[in-house]
């Protein structure tokens, strides 16, 4: 889901679970621009990039999931910058970030 925010076009992606974690991405996505529409019924998630998104993830909707720091790479590859907080702390134990903006800072 965040890979789409590399594209101007539409995109479909199939076999979509119905998880908390892909509504959570969805609003995220849409705080960001991307019109997104998930028919749960047959599995289908739908997304349009807009070409006017945005490059600044609400913390509010960041910190609810680790995987929000995923829209980092694609905002700074596509616009050239990017406003991603780190998300909260993982219930499941340490999950550090820090590979991410290693990779990040090795592209400069």
């Amino acid at each position: 889901m965040p890979a789409s925010l590399l594209s101007e076009g539409s995109l479909t992606l199939n076999n979509v679970p119905n998880l908390s974690d892909v509504d959570t991405m969805k609003v995220l996505l849409e705080s960001l621009g991307c019109m997104v529409r998930h028919q749960k019924a047959d599995k289908t998630l739908y997304l349009n990039q807009s070409d006017k998104c945005l490059f600044l993830a609400d913390y509010e909707i960041v910190k609810k999931m680790r995987a929000s720091i995923l829209v980092l790479g694609p905002l700074l590859a596509r616009f050239g910058q990017a406003v991603v907080a780190l998300p909260g702390g993982c219930a499941i134990g340490a999950r550090p970030v820090n590979l991410h903006l290693m990779a990040l800072e090795a592209l400069e």
